[in-house]
């Protein structure tokens, strides 16, 4: 069995730990059990992801101003999405 390591980019880890935070904190208005499979489908995908120990907590205080501006792209698109 061979083990490949996967590198991701800061401005990827950022992505999907922004996902993970909405897929954790998104309101569920139906329970149906359609909305509790995706819910389960993507929290085995995010812990996966996790378990993979491919991010790490970053503080805001040692971003860069172009790193909080990515970040802060990243966000709205998904609010937006959320939006639509």
């Amino acid at each position: 069995m061979t083990t490949d390591k996967l590198s991701y980019t800061l401005a990827d880890v950022r992505l999907l730990a922004t996902i993970m935070l909405h897929v954790r904190d998104a309101p569920s208005i139906h329970d149906t059990q359609h909305v509790i499979t995706a819910k389960q489908a993507a929290m085995k995908e995010m812990k996966q992801l996790h378990d993979r120990e491919c991010f790490m907590p970053i503080d805001p205080k040692t971003m860069s101003t172009t790193e909080k501006n990515v970040y802060w792209n990243h966000l709205s698109f998904l609010q937006k999405r959320r939006m639509d």
